[in-house]
């Protein structure tokens, strides 16, 4: 069931047994845990079939439009990204209103796909996504203390984003899967980012944020990519990769979040991945 913007959805300890044990890794980037076998095998499957029929679908709606592409005011890479606003009725009757753009961060055409909701989140194949996410203690206490830091309300009701990624099949290693280049993180898409891998594995790398032409650090508990993004991906050095397979789950709290730059590695002949990035305030 989607869940419209402002309804109430509260955290809590999962009520029902979950039908899989999700085993946590350990990573030398501190707030940033790896949970393998989020779900289950069959729930991968409808979710990511799900997934990709929804992407394709706001990729149809987007081109029936005589509307001139919007350019992007507030995104995360160095490049003028453009989308077209669609709404996409849902199955449970509800209507999603989201920004689809058809190439993100990309100058090849048929690229990475990216669709933004917010309002409104779609389910996937029934499965219990949000509610699942939502029951993380890790998760809890990065929304209590980002609103603390942040001077936001500490009993205003969870809004959750969510940020459809869909990236096609590569042609060999001429033609890549493509990746996603190094970022932060909106500060407005969530005080923590969960990101959930369907279908190929997907390499992300992390690494600190290049200093300034001063030689100082940004504090990255006061900075987003909202204002500053990586204009040379070459100055960043990659400390710590990690392969997300099908069904696991990275959760970025802490550090991780909002001090660590993060992409998605380029992958030669990869096959088709879709990543569902969540995030709340």
């Amino acid at each position: 069931m989607g869940v419209p913007f402002g309804t109430v959805f509260v955290p809590r300890a999962y009520s029902s047994a979950s039908p899989v044990d999700p085993t946590s890794s350990s990573t030398s980037i501190p707030g940033l845990h790896v949970l393998r076998d989020f779900i289950t095998v069959s729930e991968r499957r409808a979710a990511f079939d799900a997934a990709v029929a929804l992407s394709g679908r706001a990729e149809v709606e987007a081109g029936k439009s005589s509307r001139p592409d919007a350019v992007s005011t507030a995104h995360n890479v160095n490049s003028k990204e453009k989308f077209q606003s669609v709404a996409l009725a849902l199955d449970n009757g509800e209507t999603a209103v989201c920004e689809h753009f058809s190439n993100y961060a990309s100058s090849v055409e048929g690229g990475h796909k990216l669709t933004y909701f917010r309002g409104t989140i779609p389910d996937f194949g029934g499965v219990t996504i949000m509610e699942r996410l939502g029951a993380l203690h890790e998760l809890q206490d990065e929304v209590a203390s980002s609103r603390a830091r942040l001077s936001r309300s500490a009993n205003d009701h969870w809004r959750w984003r969510l940020t459809l990624n869909h990236y096609p099949t590569g042609q060999g290693d001429s033609v890549p899967r493509l990746g996603f280049p190094w970022h932060r993180d909106l500060t407005a898409n969530g005080a923590a980012t969960m990101i959930l891998n369907l279908g190929a594995d997907g390499a992300l790398e992390f690494g600190e944020e290049p200093q300034s032409d001063t030689g100082d650090k940004v504090d990255g508990l006061r900075y987003s990519s909202s204002d500053h993004a990586v204009v040379d991906g070459d100055e960043v050095v990659p400390l710590e990769r990690i392969t997300l397979t099908d069904g696991d789950v990275l959760l970025l709290t802490g550090p991780a979040r909002w001090e660590y730059l993060h992409r998605v590695v380029p992958c030669p002949g990869g096959t088709e991945r879709v990543s569902l990035v969540y995030g709340v305030w």
